[in-house]
């Protein structure tokens, strides 16, 4: 009885060891993975929320098929957060998404997401866009203010947005005022 019962005590300690092993294993994998995914889950559904209160004018579109085109600042972690989204419509319109480094490529969309703190990189993206049908989105402390047309932030742990009605209007979008109301406006500098 002796035996058996050390055999079980063994069997059991052994298999909680093996089990603690493998969840010490698979940390290095959780922490791996980009800390940021969440976040910029849920800033994608944001965007895909927002977008359905954004108009643009036709001219932006080579016809009525066109698709909507996301283009997604250098960043992985950003873009796999948009992959939920990539069989959805907006107005009718297929979304298509693709990452860029450079700034040419970027003014060839419809939606510009741009994910980097870089002041200055911001104020030129900005600039260049200026003028052409493109929805502006960043998530940089005073993107707005530089041009940006959407800025994400956080407040009171809360994912907020903030608008520039102005730079909207230079690009000829249109924003519905459901969307006004729950943005914090800002002007520009």
């Amino acid at each position: 009885m002796r035996f058996q019962l050390n055999t079980i005590i063994r069997t059991i300690f052994l298999c909680l060891l093996a089990a603690t092993c493998s969840m010490w294993l698979a940390v290095p994998v959780c922490c791996a993975q980009p800390k940021a995914a969440p976040e910029y889950q849920l800033k994608a559904a944001f965007l895909y929320n927002l977008l359905q209160f954004i108009e643009w004018p036709e001219q932006a579109f080579k016809d009525a098929g066109s698709p909507l085109v996301i283009c997604i600042y250098d960043d992985k972690a950003a873009g796999s957060a948009f992959d939920s989204y990539r069989s959805e419509k907006i107005r009718n319109r297929q979304l298509v998404f693709r990452n860029y480094d450079d700034m040419q490529a970027g003014l060839d969309c419809h939606i510009l997401f741009i994910n980097t703190q870089d002041r200055k990189a911001l104020a030129d993206i900005s600039a260049r866009a200026t003028g052409r049908s493109i929805l502006t989105i960043g998530e940089a402390d005073g993107c707005a203010r530089l041009g940006c047309i959407i800025n994400f932030f956080t407040a009171e742990n809360r994912l907020r947005f903030e608008i520039n009605p102005e730079a909207a209007k230079r690009a000829g979008l249109k924003l519905s005022s459901e969307i006004l109301k729950v943005a914090r406006i800002v002007a520009e500098k």
